[in-house]
């Protein structure tokens, strides 16, 4: 995954390798976050604004050295991760082997807030095991074991949407 014209990542069966690259050579530093961790994909979103799908961890997404783990104990259906596509800014699919997430989110300086949907065959899909993602005329695409599946994001159900909410006072009998 190109980050910038001089620093690459690199997944591998066992964690994640940077690759920097000058006029003089290159250099490979293995990330020690990342150590003995499956690499699956990665998608960039803007600047070094980036995902990273694993093999039963989950996605993490990173932004400028913060890292957040989203992962089922944060509502992901499953931690096996194939492919991960970012809508926008703020919406990133997950393809799963348990089904396709879609995760709004919001990043604040120290802390992830974010809303997950799961959609699986029991919501139209072809395969609960998703294993690509891409986007073309405005369709999702996804590549199942039982072939592909495509729909407009914009035509799906939206039952929430994500609002910060902060409590300033409580008030319990009156």
């Amino acid at each position: 995954c190109k980050l910038t014209d001089y620093k690459y990542l690199i997944g591998t069966n066992a964690g994640l390798d940077i690759l920097y690259v000058d006029d003089k050579g290159y250099n490979v530093v293995e990330d020690s976050s990342f150590s003995n961790i499956r690499i699956t994909c990665f998608k960039l979103l803007k600047g070094e604004v980036y995902a990273v799908g694993t093999r039963g961890k989950g996605v993490y997404l990173c932004n400028q050295g913060q890292r957040y783990l989203i992962n089922e104990s944060k509502g992901l259906v499953s931690d096996l991760v194939e492919d991960v596509f970012f809508e926008n800014d703020s919406t990133m699919w997950i393809a799963t082997y348990k089904g396709l997430c879609r995760a709004v989110f919001f990043m604040r300086k120290d802390s992830l807030l974010l809303q997950t949907k799961t959609f699986t065959s029991e919501d139209g899909l072809s395969s609960n095991q998703i294993n690509s993602i891409c986007s073309f005329n405005g369709y999702l695409w996804l590549g199942t074991n039982r072939g592909l599946c495509y729909f407009k994001t914009s035509d799906l159900n939206d039952d929430t949407i994500l609002i910060p909410l902060y409590l300033t006072d409580l008030y319990i009998n009156g």
